[in-house]
């Protein structure tokens, strides 16, 4: 069974979304939300149910602080996280 005819059956798609996807050279990489922001629209005009999983928390946010280097201390990981979280949200 291809990717198609795979989808086509579904009733339910999970979707994961890492740091790679949404993060190009430490900046929030706008295009690709947005390509895949249709692609799930699409799925739902097909009547899929969606569930969409992201890790990329903590490297949305550092890009929208600006930063460019990762640090060990949790405050600062929690930090980016709380404030890509709701980037993604949105």
């Amino acid at each position: 069974m291809n990717r198609t005819e795979f989808i086509q059956n579904a009733h339910l798609i999970i979707i994961k979304v890492g740091s790679s996807l949404l993060v190009r050279d430490f900046q929030l990489d706008v295009d690709r939300l947005q390509k895949l922001a249709g692609q799930i629209s699409a799925l739902l005009q097909l009547q899929k149910k969606i569930i969409l999983v992201s890790s990329g928390a903590m490297a949305c946010g550092m890009s929208m602080m600006g930063f460019h280097q990762k640090r060990k201390d949790i405050p600062f990981k929690q930090a980016m996280a709380s404030i890509g979280q709701g980037v993604l949200m949105q």
